[in-house]
C-alpha cells in the first residue's frame, strides 16, 4: 500500500526491508519541527491505545526539541 501511495519512493521503501512503517509529525505551537519515523519487520495494525501513546510521544518529543532550541539560544 505504501508503494502504491508513494511510487516515487519505491526504491527507498524497498530498502527499508520493513512490513510496516509509522511517521509522526513533531509539531509545536503550529510549527513543524521534524518527523519521528519507525519501521517494523512484521506487519502491524495499530490499535487506538497504541495510536494515543504514539501521538503523545510525538507531542512530548516536539516539546523537548523546542526546549532544546530555546536553551541553545
Amino acid at each position: 500500500e505504501y508503494i502504491e501511495q508513494y511510487p516515487h519512493l519505491e526504491a527507498q521503501i524497498r530498502g527499508l526491508h520493513a512490513e510496516a512503517a509509522l511517521s509522526l509529525p513533531l509539531i509545536f505551537e503550529g510549527r513543524m519541527l521534524g518527523v519521528l519515523n519507525f519501521s517494523f519487520l512484521e506487519t502491524h495494525a495499530f490499535d487506538d491505545s497504541e495510536r494515543r501513546f504514539l501521538l503523545t510521544m510525538a507531542v512530548l518529543a516536539a516539546q523537548a526539541l523546542e526546549r532544546s532550541r530555546l536553551y541553545e539560544r
